[in-house]
């Protein structure tokens, strides 16, 4: 898991994904491993339903998280708010590596995306919630 711009480990992970729209899958688990620490989180496919139920912390909330995603570029936006739930785009380029966009709180509709270099195009992306303790 990428570092996101902060010091404290992701407890909770979601990942929103593009790729959903070709695998027409609903939903599966993800188990992640980072810095020793295991993060789970629920990956959900474009196919589920938005009016899905958010996710309720001490510290803010997490709604649902909307991806968008062209031929370079994808990432997209979570709705809920800050400052705990935190959001960021990625996209995975076919020059082989990932590109992650800035990290910002549940709920800033300023969107977050990776972008590809050019001359590489977008194999998968989306974007990736996470509760920083």
């Amino acid at each position: 898991m990428p570092n996101h711009g902060v010091e404290e480990t992701p407890a909770i992970v979601c990942r929103q994904s593009l790729a959903g729209l070709f695998e027409r899958s609903n939903m599966r688990i993800l188990h992640l491993v980072s810095g020793g620490a295991v993060a789970v989180g629920l990956a959900l496919s474009l196919a589920a339903p938005a009016s899905a139920a958010p996710v309720r912390a001490s510290a803010g909330w997490l709604g649902s998280c909307y991806p968008e995603g062209n031929a370079t570029s994808a990432g997209g936006w979570c709705d809920g708010q800050g400052p705990n739930w935190r959001y960021q785009g990625y996209v995975g380029c076919t020059d082989g590596r990932e590109y992650w966009g800035p990290t910002r709180w549940a709920g800033d509709r300023r969107k977050s995306f990776g972008y590809c270099p050019t001359g590489a195009y977008r194999n998968y992306g989306g974007v990736q919630a996470f509760y920083v303790r």
